[in-house]
């Protein structure tokens, strides 16, 4: 890492960062997600520009938030993600992953706090996003599990059904 450091563009560091951080995530470690996350911002301060890797940083500091059980901050980064990816920019297919990812943190917060209506409304955006990039694939099937997984905590049995049988058959 160190040797990064002015060799690229400055933002680039961030990426590696979200990578490190996505490792800690997969580790079940999103303290040490947090704080790599929590680095690349800290990097990123002094530099103007709303950058692909910066709303990536903002991207995987929502999931880690969330993760580490802080909802509020869960949602401000995984917003504060869509508004950078929403812009025009290098990487749009990222830019739209992104995007309907973020959505899916921000409705498995809300699904948490027992907004389900807030959280559909939110999944169903980002499985529009993922459906516009690549159809129906295996993030659209994640997110209609978690959309299945909202309607039944919410008490809707039949739709909480429709969004199963529609990610399984994606997945088969």
């Amino acid at each position: 890492f160190a040797q990064m450091q002015g060799a690229v563009r400055w933002d680039v560091p961030l990426t590696l960062l979200g990578y490190r951080a996505y490792a800690a995530m997969a580790d079940r470690k999103p303290d040490e997600a947090i704080a790599l996350g929590q680095k690349a911002l800290a990097m990123s301060e002094a530099r103007r520009g709303d950058t692909y890797n910066l709303g990536f940083i903002w991207g995987t500091l929502g999931l880690a938030y969330r993760d580490g059980g802080r909802s509020d901050e869960a949602l401000v980064a995984a917003e504060h993600s869509i508004r950078i990816m929403e812009k025009p920019g290098n990487n749009p297919e990222g830019r739209r992953f992104w995007v309907g990812h973020n959505y899916l943190t921000i409705g498995t917060v809300l699904r948490a706090q027992k907004k389900y209506a807030e959280a559909r409304v939110t999944m169903e955006k980002g499985l529009a996003r993922q459906r516009q990039l690549y159809g129906d694939s295996p993030t659209s099937a994640l997110i209609l599990l978690n959309l299945g997984q909202n309607a039944r905590a919410a008490g809707d049995l039949p739709a909480a059904l429709a969004y199963y049988r529609e990610a399984a058959e994606i997945q088969v």
